[in-house]
């Protein structure tokens, strides 16, 4: 079979076509085939002069430790798994202060693709509470 410009043009629109028709779909179903952006943010409320020590990672990506002090925030930003089916994107934390240590997944796109774009946790001496874009009340508590 001989491959020609135009069988290449008509295959290539033949796909835009399906991609468009799918991600119409797939957008009153599921929101949008091509993720948007998320905002992770972890803010430190242990009181007084605790540092909070933070290690977030991913299959893919390693974002390095971090000691952020009372009050300050740390945060990151990806766009979740374009292929679904094939593994979604988790990002997990270990976090730690004084002798405390725990590992947290504080970003599951199973679990917060519909919470939140913009995910907040608030680390206080209890655990970890998380809220969404509209800082509605704590939506998830993750205790040490």
């Amino acid at each position: 079979m001989e491959v020609t410009r135009n069988s290449v043009a008509r295959m290539l629109t033949i796909l835009l076509a399906f991609l468009y028709i799918n991600n119409n779909v797939i957008t009153k179903v599921r929101g949008s085939l091509f993720p948007h952006t998320t905002h992770v943010y972890v803010l430190n409320k242990l009181g007084g002069n605790t540092e909070l020590k933070i290690h977030c990672r991913s299959k893919d990506d390693d974002l390095g430790t971090f000691k952020i002090g009372n009050g300050a925030q740390y945060e990151f930003k990806f766009r979740p798994n374009f292929f679904r089916g094939l593994s979604l994107t988790q990002f997990y934390c270990d976090l730690s202060y004084g002798n405390k240590i725990k590992r947290f997944d504080l970003y599951e796109q199973f679990r917060d693709k519909g919470r939140c774009r913009r995910c907040y946790w608030d680390v206080k001496p209890e655990g970890v509470h998380g809220y969404d874009d509209l800082g509605k009340p704590v939506q998830l508590t993750l205790y040490w």
